[in-house]
Formats: structure tokens, C-alpha cells, sequence
């Protein structure tokens, strides 16, 4: 038992330590910037095009202030595009009249997939273009607007941060000095109760909540300078959604944003290294302590917990999908250092960590171990806590946004962090974890033996069929092999469709529902006809198996009965994919 009470202890340290190695590589990468990028050096018209994307949904209290930041910022040859995802509130209403614009006729090239764009409007600003399209989530408007994008590169934005006015030029500059930069991120501060402040965005106050200045401390510490440390090593997974410019060319030849995967950023980065490494080109991702901007922290415990689920559950999902890659490349810095980092570090830490601050305090009221290991905890503690200011100081060094009354406060909460909101923040991301696991993971790919009698006998008596040796079913995939680590189950509906037909039909389902199988794609695209009585019936069995099994998709389906399902519905609970791509990530990702 005080084995693996030490080798808990340890490994906390251990991790506390890596983030204490990478405040001081962080260092190294901020002085050089610092001596680097310098703007007063530049001529403007070294300065590449820039189009910014801003994807839009409800954003009727923030894209006010947005647009107003936006129209200050010193940029030559540049470009705002903001899309508007379908908001049902008067987001679109407000964008028109704050920018006054006027519809044009501009020819949209979906180049990549996405939504309808309804209309393109451009403000009496000519910079500022305006597009409304149909609802299809963040990753799709982000994509829309790398569609509608004819410049070097593009900074995506979310609508509720704001860029300080020099940023831009800032965060651009890598792409000057190093033509390897494929992509940069900006450091992300925290504005709660600082935006209607005198002196915002030169000076930043301290929260008044607790919950929002434990995350400024956070936010400098995991972003403005940990990064910094994986972009000196080249190993920088993560560019936040918040502030990231990247070459605009990369973005299309990888199709842009993934729109299954639940953390997008983390996606998109993961496959830009990929790429780069496939095609044998030299790149470098990098993180630009100087480029600022400002966005807003959640201000209550529950939105706080949805959000680092959600960043959890991004990355997993992400590490899952693209793991076997990273051996493609065992000597690359992703693999070296980001592999090892994100899985020891915050995926497998958090559970480790919660084990020891509950395991100790058990152990020595039920006098299993000595009472000197609640002091060692204690002392752990404390190192975080001394890390932590450490960081903050280093901020104060290079940053001039805290007065000295904040900068105390800050220094204070500090001290207190590693006491509870650390353990939270284990827990919530123990949380994410296991919500991908439950929900979203899927682990292995089946197809019933050639030899199964019992399948055999059941696929006899059938007009559905299931083939997966066949052109159709799962041979449409590229390699249905690939899919034996999912638990994915294509059924290929053919000919005609009758009501007689169901029973047998949900005799197939429950016998991969006996395997345990969740996952389930309905191919109806050689669906000649299927009767009303019958598509009812399907429509009703393809809920339950949403309910039940964990989700269906129904694969390319034939206009007629995709506009019936439409019709009855059954869209917000069933998924229609138009190809295969699209229904094994959908499946996927959920």
C-alpha cells in the first residue's frame, strides 16, 4: 500500500515539475520573441493579406463591442469576414446595422463541404463582409469562411474575444522571420469585469469571483506560457480557438475544420502536423506571447465543469482517432513530446492525482500508512501552489496588465489553488474522460464470423441483407477491415422495403444488439421503394435504437425518403449522411 502511496506522490510531483521546466523554457521563447518581433522595424507591406473569420450564433450581447474592436485594429490588406450559423436571436439584425451593409453578389465555392450560405452582404466599410448561412455548428461557419477566403492567411476568432488593436501584426510576425510558421497562436487574458473599464484593453482588473480569477491564473499559466515552452520544441498541439492565424493554403488541402470532432482546435492542429509530415515539408508551429487578446471566463462552477468536460472530451477523442498515426512518425516532435505529454500529463494525471488526495487521508485515519505522508501531500501542495506564482511572476516581468492591488490578489489566490480548484479541475477532466468512454468511444470494429450458423440462418430468411464482402455495404467503405476496431454495423437495405419486412429487419438488429454492439449505420441507398406503413415503422424502430443502442445513422438515403424523414422529424434524432466519410465519422464522434 505505501508503494503505490509514494509512486502517487511522485508522480504528482512529477507533474508539477513539467509545467515548472516548461515555465522556464517559456522564458527562453518569450525573450526571443521580444528580441525578434520588433514592428517598428516593419515595413507595412511586408505584411501578408489577412482575412479574420468570426463564427457567429446568438451572439447579440457580445458582436456589438466586437465589431467596434474590430474597426480599430492596425492591419494593412485585411479582410473580416463574420459568418452568421443560422442564430435565432437578432445577431444578424445587428451586424447589418452596426456595418450597414448591402447584399452582394459574391460566388461561394464550397470547396469545402458545408451548410447553405443564404446570403453575402459587405458593410459601407469595405473590409467587412457579412454571411448568413444555414445552422451547422462552429467547425462548419469556421469552414464556410475558409471557402469564402482569397487571402495568405486567416485568424480565427471567437465572437465574444477581442484582439487589441497591434495583436494582429503580432501574432503575423512568426510568418515574417521564419517561412517554415504554418500556423500561430496568441496568448488569451481574461476581461471579466475589466471590459467597461477606462483604461480596457491596456489594463485588466482582477475578477470580482473567485471562479473567474482562479482561471486568469490558469489561463497564464497553461496557456500564455506553457505553450510557448511546446512551441519552442515544436510540439504545440493546441492553438486556441479564441486567437489563431494560420496559412490559408494548409487549411484547404486538409478540408478545414473537422465538424464531428468535439474539440475542433485540437483536431484541426493535430492533422496540420500530420500533413506537414506526410508531405516531407519543414513547418513550425508557433505561440506568440505578445499578441493579446481578451474573452470572457464562465462565472458560475456550472458552466465551468461543461466547459473542461468538454475540452476533455476534444482531446481524447482526438488522441483516440489520430493515436496510431503519431508511431508513423516516431522521431517527430509530436510523438517525442506531445504524445507522452498529453497522455501522462492530462489524461492519466488527473486520475492518478485524485487517488492520492483521497487515498491518503483514508489510509492514515485507517492507520495503513504513517501520518508523515499527509505532510509530503501538503508539501506537494504548496510546491504547486510556489509553481504557480512563479508563472505569475514571470507575467508581471514581461506584462504590464495588473496593478499592484490585482497583482497581490492574484499572488494570494495563487496560494490557494492547488487546494481545491486543482482537484476540480482532476475531476472534471476525470469526468470528460469517462463521458467519452461511456458515449463516445468506440472501441472495436465487429462483423459477424463467415462460420456464425446462427447468423447465417437468421441472413437467410431475410430481404435486408448484410454483405460486408460485397461492392455495397461495408466494402463501400475504403477498408471495411479498418473499422474492426469500432463497434460499427452496416445494414444495407435493397429492393423493396414492405411493413411485413420489420419484424425480420429487428430480428437482425437484436442479434448484433445480443454482441453488445451499439453502433449502427442504415444504408438505404439501394432502396429501390419502401412503403408509408413501412418507413413509419423503420422510423420508429431507428429511435429506439437511438435511445438504446447509442445512435444510428442513415446513410445517403434517396431524396423522397430523406424529405419523409424530414417530414416526420426524425432528423433531430437520426443523422442523414450523404457518404460514407461523413456516417463513419458521425458514427465516430457521435
Amino acid at each position: 500500500m505505501e508503494i503505490l502511496v509514494i509512486f502517487g506522490l511522485v508522480y504528482t510531483v512529477v507533474a508539477y515539475s513539467v509545467d515548472l521546466i516548461f515555465s522556464l523554457l517559456g522564458i527562453i521563447s518569450i525573450r526571443n520573441q521580444r528580441k525578434r518581433f520588433k514592428l517598428g522595424q516593419t515595413d507595412s507591406a511586408r505584411f501578408p493579406s489577412l482575412n479574420i473569420l468570426i463564427p457567429c450564433y446568438n451572439e447579440e450581447k457580445t458582436i456589438q463591442k466586437g465589431i467596434r474592436f474590430l474597426q480599430e485594429i492596425d492591419y494593412p490588406n485585411l479582410k473580416v469576414i463574420i459568418i452568421n450559423d443560422g442564430s435565432k436571436d437578432r445577431t444578424l439584425d445587428i451586424l447589418r446595422e452596426e456595418l450597414s451593409v448591402y447584399e452582394i453578389n459574391l460566388q461561394y465555392n464550397p470547396r469545402i463541404p458545408t451548410q447553405t450560405v443564404r446570403k453575402i452582404y459587405r458593410g459601407t466599410d469595405a473590409r467587412f463582409l457579412v454571411v448568413d448561412k444555414v445552422n451547422g455548428g462552429k467547425a462548419d461557419t469556421l469552414n464556410a469562411g475558409i471557402n469564402l477566403s482569397d487571402s495568405e492567411l486567416v485568424c480565427c476568432v471567437d465572437a465574444d474575444t477581442l484582439i487589441k488593436a497591434d495583436s494582429l501584426k503580432k501574432i503575423v510576425m512568426p510568418f515574417l522571420t521564419d517561412r517554415r510558421v504554418v500556423a500561430a497562436g496568441g496568448s488569451v487574458r481574461i476581461k471579466n469585469d475589466s471590459e467597461d473599464l477606462n483604461y480596457f484593453p491596456n489594463r485588466l482588473q482582477s475578477p470580482y469571483k473567485l471562479i473567474s480569477t482562479l482561471q486568469v491564473i490558469e489561463y497564464i499559466r497553461s496557456i500564455n506560457v506553457a505553450r510557448n515552452s511546446l512551441s519552442l520544441l515544436n510540439a504545440n498541439l493546441i492553438i486556441s480557438g479564441a486567437f489563431g492565424v494560420f496559412k490559408t493554403g494548409i487549411l484547404k488541402e486538409i478540408d478545414g475544420y473537422e465538424k464531428f470532432s468535439k474539440g475542433e482546435d485540437l483536431e484541426l492542429l493535430t492533422r496540420i502536423h500530420f500533413h506537414m509530415l506526410k508531405i516531407k515539408k519543414k513547418y513550425r508551429i508557433a505561440q506568440v506571447y505578445l499578441a493579446d487578446s481578451f474573452t470572457n471566463a464562465p462565472e458560475s462552477f456550472r458552466e465551468l465543469k461543461s466547459q473542461r468536460k468538454r475540452w476533455q472530451v476534444g482531446l481524447v477523442s482526438t488522441l483516440r482517432t489520430h493515436f496510431f498515426k503519431f508511431f508513423r512518425y516516431p522521431f517527430a516532435p509530436i510523438t517525442l513530446f506531445s504524445l507522452p505529454y498529453y497522455i501522462l500529463f492530462e489524461v492519466i494525471s488527473p486520475i492518478i492525482q485524485l487517488l492520492i488526495i483521497l487515498a491518503i487521508p483514508i489510509l492514515t485515519i485507517l492507520n495503513l500508512i504513517h501520518l508523515n505522508y499527509v505532510f509530503f501531500l501538503l508539501i506537494s501542495m504548496i510546491y504547486n501552489a510556489l509553481i504557480n506564482i512563479f508563472f505569475l511572476m514571470l507575467d508581471f516581468f514581461f506584462s504590464s496588465y495588473y496593478g499592484t492591488a490585482d497583482k497581490l490578489k492574484l499572488i494570494s489566490t495563487s496560494l490557494v489553488e492547488p487546494f481545491f480548484y486543482h482537484q476540480l479541475n482532476c475531476y472534471w477532466k476525470l469526468l470528460g474522460t469517462m463521458d467519452y468512454m461511456k458515449k463516445v468511444f468506440v472501441r472495436a470494429a465487429w462483423t459477424p464470423p463467415r462460420g456464425d450458423k446462427e447468423y447465417q440462418s437468421q441472413l437467410g430468411k431475410m430481404s435486408v441483407f448484410l454483405n460486408p464482402e460485397s461492392e455495397k455495404g461495408l466494402g463501400m467503405v475504403a477498408d471495411y477491415k479498418s473499422l474492426y476496431r469500432d463497434h460499427i454495423v452496416i445494414i444495407a437495405l435493397s429492393g423493396s422495403f414492405e411493413a411485413s419486412d420489420i419484424v425480420e429487419f429487428e430480428n437482425l438488429v437484436n442479434y448484433f444488439g445480443q454482441k453488445k454492439r451499439k453502433k449502427i449505420i442504415l444504408e438505404l441507398n439501394e432502396l429501390e421503394n419502401i412503403s408509408s406503413d413501412a418507413l413509419s415503422m423503420l422510423i420508429q424502430l431507428s429511435r429506439k435504437l437511438k435511445r438504446e443502442k447509442g445512435g444510428i445513422t442513415v446513410l445517403n438515403p434517396q431524396n423522397k425518403i430523406e424529405d419523409e424523414f424530414k417530414i416526420s422529424n426524425a432528423v433531430k434524432e437520426i443523422k442523414i449522411c450523404k457518404d460514407y466519410s461523413n456516417a463513419i465519422k458521425e458514427v465516430k464522434y457521435g
